[in-house]
């Protein structure tokens, strides 16, 4: 039985000067958009903006916690 194969990639870093975690998802959003297409699939505000590439299948998370502090993650769907 064949398994299914999976790549995930994660980052996190603390940006000098502090950004709102909401500002923050947003310039992530804008300068990811500028060289992929993505849609977006879950905002809800303050929250973690889900987005999804149907082309690459990929799933990317933007999840500023707080201000200054900075979260991106992604996962392919199976390769």
């Amino acid at each position: 039985m064949a398994g299914s194969v999976r790549r995930g990639v994660m980052a996190r870093a603390v940006v000098l000067p502090a950004v709102s975690g909401y500002g923050l998802n947003a310039y992530l959003l804008g300068k990811l958009s500028s060289v992929v297409s993505c849609r977006i699939i879950e905002y809800r505000g303050n929250a973690p903006i889900w987005l999804a590439n149907d082309e690459h299948k990929t799933a990317i998370i933007l999840e500023s916690p707080s201000s200054g502090k900075y979260g991106i993650r992604g996962e392919t769907a199976d390769l």
